[in-house]
């Protein structure tokens, strides 16, 4: 598979000013059985296009194959950024359609 599912949340339901910054934390735990160019992709869209895109490399922190290792990203977004109707997206990207496994997906959003 290319895709996982994805986490999708509206971010006006936040109520977020455009003083705050968004931090986006994802905990996981992922198994490849080898080399992989997977990645935790965070993007904002609209209606319109996708205009906030940011990618996470997932195999920097497999330490062997066939085994469970934990993985994490963070990013941060200005909330001027952030446009009307916005969704928020999280999801694995399996690039090269590898076998792999992921557990435990662990998504925070906090408001700064």
């Amino acid at each position: 598979m290319e895709y996982s599912s994805t986490f999708e949340y509206p971010l006006d339901s936040l109520y977020l000013d455009h003083s705050n910054t968004l931090v986006i934390n994802c905990n996981l735990y992922c198994y490849f059985e080898s080399a992989t160019n997977s990645k935790v992709i965070i993007s904002v869209e609209n209606e319109n296009d996708t205009y906030i895109w940011r990618d996470f490399s997932i195999g920097k922190y497999i330490g062997a194959y066939s085994n469970w290792w934990q993985a994490k990203c963070e990013t941060e977004i200005n909330c001027n950024e952030l446009k009307k109707n916005s969704i928020l997206k999280i999801y694995i990207w399996n690039e090269d359609k590898k076998t792999g496994y992921i557990d435990n997906f662990e998504v925070r959003l906090i408001k700064l």
